[in-house]
């Protein structure tokens, strides 16, 4: 128990890295963001975001016990595709200022550390998008049906 406790301990807080986690809870903090504020989300973009989050951060949580690995990047990656893929990138400015914290954290991450970071974070803003439409897709049959 004490292994699977420390790799929860050492998965959330980034091995203990403060600038890791300001960083990387502030952009799950502005995804969330993207899909709750008014100013920052239309209405018809929100349906689908809590269950990508829950999924993406079982997976998350999933890594940290199975890889070692670190921090809840893929969680901020997923939302982030998410919120694109319903707007094209377009939308009031406190939008284009989220969207934008989302990209810098992405191209910040591909510059200090190894390319595999960048695949999964890349990875996980695909599948975000696809959640996205797919969701989408399922709202629509129901709407018709």
């Amino acid at each position: 128990m004490a292994n699977v406790t420390t790799a929860l301990l050492l998965g959330a807080t980034y091995d203990g890295s403060v600038k890791h986690c300001v960083i990387n809870y502030a952009l799950v903090a502005a995804g969330v963001g993207l899909h709750t504020v008014p100013e920052a989300s239309p209405v018809d973009q929100r349906g689908g975001w809590v269950p990508l989050a829950v999924v993406i951060a079982v997976l998350q949580v999933s890594l940290w016990l199975v890889m070692n690995a670190a921090g809840v990047s893929l969680v901020w990656s997923a939302l982030y595709g998410h919120a694109f893929a319903g707007t094209g990138g377009r939308g009031r400015p406190l939008r284009l200022a989220l969207l934008s914290a989302g990209a810098l954290g992405l191209v910040y991450y591909a510059v200090t550390f190894p390319p595999v970071t960048t695949v999964a974070h890349l990875l996980a803003a695909l599948m975000g998008a696809g959640w996205f439409c797919g969701w989408r897709s399922i709202e629509g049959r129901k709407l018709s049906a």
